[in-house]
């Protein structure tokens, strides 16, 4: 019997599932995702980051502290992210 789905409720689509794949591999390769460190990449605005290392004092840019990116787009990080990474 198959399973029937809310008619509220649209299926995701295709773009949004490969972001959430994109972001479980990017979590499961040990990068963080989520909140920003003010102390990191200090120069560049944003509320969000995706960083390799957790554990670097403040930097200016990413050379300094290894991958890190900041910004307010979620779904542009880990698109952005990823590419730099797994691609």
């Amino acid at each position: 019997m198959p399973i029937r789905q809310s008619r509220n409720r649209k299926p995701p689509s295709l773009g949004e599932v490969r972001k959430n794949t994109k972001h479980r591999e990017l979590e499961a390769a040990g990068f963080f995702v989520g909140q920003r460190d003010p102390q990191r990449n200090r120069v560049f605005k944003g509320s969000l980051m995706i960083c390799a290392n957790l554990n670097v004092g403040p930097t200016d840019c990413a050379k300094t502290g290894g991958y890190c990116i900041t910004g307010d787009n979620l779904a542009r990080l880990i698109e952005t992210a990823h590419d730099a990474n797994f691609t």
